[in-house]
């Protein structure tokens, strides 16, 4: 009960907090002005716009928000391809080779048909290889998922289709747990920023994103 309280508490001070900005559209279907692709001022060919919605096409690479983040609500929706795989990383910075080595990642993945479906801390929704998704809120591929991300310091609440699928506090016993039996174990920076920039994962797999913006509280 205490733990559902200091969640409902924790939500209304952020959209109190968020009520007080304005959403920054990070794309609204035209253009990617907000955009870059990670360690390289340009973008590749790989990432286009087609019916208003931002593609992962062909060969390409990471794709970051221009600007840097700390505390932000972000909303956004993917739809994945058969057998695909991507994700969302959050305050990604640019010293490592790649960004999900610094960042942490909300996995977008075809559950159905990838074998990293099988295993819920793997699955869509999940923290990548830290925190589990143990809900039944993924859409197939093919169909659009919605998220919603609210960052708060150390704090991270993960959303998909509207429910609440993690709670992750960076640096806490859970944190430090989940962290020692990952890949990450090895990886001095991971997670350790709370101001970085906000990537679209490229995973050698076709995803679409629509409707992305970011509130910052």
């Amino acid at each position: 009960m205490l733990k559902t309280t200091l969640l409902l508490s924790f939500i209304l001070v952020s959209e109190i907090s968020a009520a007080q900005s304005k959403w920054l559209n990070l794309f609204d279907g035209s253009n990617l002005d907000q955009w870059r692709t990670y360690q390289c001022n340009c973008t590749t060919d790989g990432w286009i716009i087609v019916n208003n919605e931002l593609v992962r096409k062909g060969p390409a690479r990471d794709l970051i928000t221009k600007e840097k983040f700390k505390n932000f609500i972000l909303e956004l929706e993917w739809n994945i391809s058969k057998g695909g795989n991507s994700g969302i990383i959050l305050r990604a910075n640019e010293r490592e080779q790649y960004s999900f080595m610094s960042g942490i990642e909300m996995q977008i993945l075809d559950d159905f048909n990838h074998p990293d479906g099988t295993n819920t801390l793997t699955s869509a929704g999940s923290v990548y290889s830290l925190y589990p998704n143990l809900t039944n809120a993924t859409k197939p591929f093919g169909e659009w998922n919605k998220v919603r991300i609210i960052a708060f310091d150390n704090s991270i609440k993960f959303f998909l289709n509207s429910q609440l699928i993690n709670s992750v506090s960076i640096g806490s016993n859970s944190w430090n747990k989940a962290v020692s039996k990952s890949k990450f174990k090895s990886l001095k920076n991971f997670g350790s920023s709370l101001y970085g920039h906000i990537v679209l994962q490229d995973h050698g797999n076709e995803v679409s994103f629509r409707h992305i913006k970011i509130r910052k509280l």
